[in-house]
């Protein structure tokens, strides 16, 4: 099956259990399976992967890994070698070779 929509500028091709969505201008392409998501998003040069309660996020030229669950979430930074965990409310980054820990609560930040 083939859905064109307007003026969404988007394209659907369907097939059992798979589907592609086409879109522009966004630049992005969707690919779905039953309880999975893939997103390519240019120019960002973003890849999203989705399943059931959690999502993987990679971006580039910025080389970040973000890991995404209910009330959580990890990122990952390279070259600046960096990890900040989050969850509702507080936010706590590693850097290194700096060897600093920050700890951040609304209205509070404690830098180790």
């Amino acid at each position: 099956e083939v859905v064109l929509r307007w003026p969404q500028r988007e394209v659907v091709l369907r097939w059992p259990q798979r589907e592609v969505v086409l879109r522009w201008p966004l630049r992005e392409v969707v690919l779905r399976w039953p309880q999975r998501e893939v997103v390519l998003r240019w120019p960002q040069r973003e890849v999203v992967l989705r399943c059931p309660q959690r999502e993987v996020v990679l971006r580039w030229p910025q080389r970040e890994v973000v890991l995404r669950w209910p009330q959580r979430e990890v990122v990952l930074r390279w070259p600046l070698r960096e990890v900040v965990l989050r969850w509702p409310q507080r936010e706590v980054v590693l850097r290194w070779p700096q060897r600093e820990v920050v700890l951040r609560w609304p209205q509070r930040e404690v830098v180790l």
